[in-house]
């Protein structure tokens, strides 16, 4: 394989996990779990974080909340979450 080929895959690889970094920066399960709750108007302790993915678009994650189960997204500062229908 020649290598300006693989020198071009390796700094995309990294310019995208750079990307992803910045996107997420500070996204931890708590954080979200007190923005969720903002969101949901109640306190953290009705709600729960789970299957929390990064990616460059932000960070998608599942609240269960006074027991209903919600999908939600964040980009930067503003959540959405719409609820799950299984």
């Amino acid at each position: 394989m020649p290598k300006i080929p693989v020198l071009l895959l390796v700094v995309g690889l990294t310019a995208c996990a750079q990307a992803t970094d910045s996107v997420n920066k500070g996204v931890t399960p708590a954080k979200l779990q007190a923005d969720t709750a903002s969101y949901f108007g109640t306190s953290p302790a009705n709600v729960k974080i789970s299957n929390m993915n990064q990616n460059v678009l932000g960070t998608s994650y599942r609240a269960h909340v006074k027991g209903h189960l919600y999908l939600c997204k964040t980009f930067k500062a503003a959540i959405s979450c719409e609820r799950a229908h299984y």
